[in-house]
């Protein structure tokens, strides 16, 4: 919660056409995975996430939304995936887990910005700074708490990745890892901030399907 208090700024508090801000909470499942298997998969961003900033001022302690905030994530977790391609891909990747471990195992459902504008990337906000400074200080915070083994990013390919949000938020130093494969508009293997990671297209893209089951195969 630190972090939430550190970096979210009066302008981002009273603004109205920000969402909600994506606070995960953690499952059993993910903790007591078996070495290697603790895996993070990273969205873009929220759409309309938590009935919007507006509601954040309900609350008249930070922690009860911090509470709230994750209580919903658990909500919308349980929802089943129904015609969702995000949805299904993430039913799929736990299926593969759990299958290589033997017990169930999930994984841990993260975004790279921690809320939109009204329903979309915040990246042409007027207060982008302070919603990347927000969403890299929770995500880092992620980082550290759940020691993920690899960061598997549905962010996108081409001209719709945001390949540049994921290096200015972490630090990227290798561009690829071991034998991971590396597939052109595809398929982007590498390492964040010591972390194994893998960037592949968002579910919804169709043509990206070669690229996500190669990400599959490789974890």
């Amino acid at each position: 919660m630190q972090a939430l208090a550190d970096h979210l700024t009066p302008e981002l508090r009273q603004d109205t056409t920000l969402s909600g801000i994506f606070l995960p909470d953690v499952f059993d499942e993910y903790l007591n995975a078996p070495l290697g298997l603790r895996v993070m998969l990273v969205g873009k961003e929220t759409k309309g996430w938590f009935k919007g900033m507006a509601h954040l001022r309900t609350f008249p302690r930070l922690d009860g939304y911090v509470q709230a905030a994750m209580t919903n994530w658990r909500d919308i977790d349980r929802v089943p995936p129904g015609r969702s391609k995000f949805g299904q891909f993430r039913r799929k990747l736990d299926a593969q887990l759990s299958a290589q471990a033997g017990p169930p195992v999930r994984h841990h459902w993260s975004n790279l910005f921690c809320l939109d504008h009204k329903d979309h990337a915040p990246a042409h906000h007027p207060h982008v700074d302070a919603i990347v400074a927000l969403s890299k200080a929770l995500f880092k915070a992620q980082l550290d708490v759940l020691k993920p083994d690899v960061l598997l990013f549905t962010t996108g390919v081409g001209s719709t990745s945001y390949d540049s949000h994921i290096k200015h938020m972490l630090n990227v130093t290798h561009s690829s890892v071991g034998t991971d494969r590396h597939m052109p508009k595809q398929l982007w293997s590498f390492q964040a901030d010591g972390i194994r990671a893998l960037r592949t297209a968002h579910p919804r893209y169709a043509p990206g399907e070669a690229g996500r089951q190669q990400a599959l195969k490789q974890l």
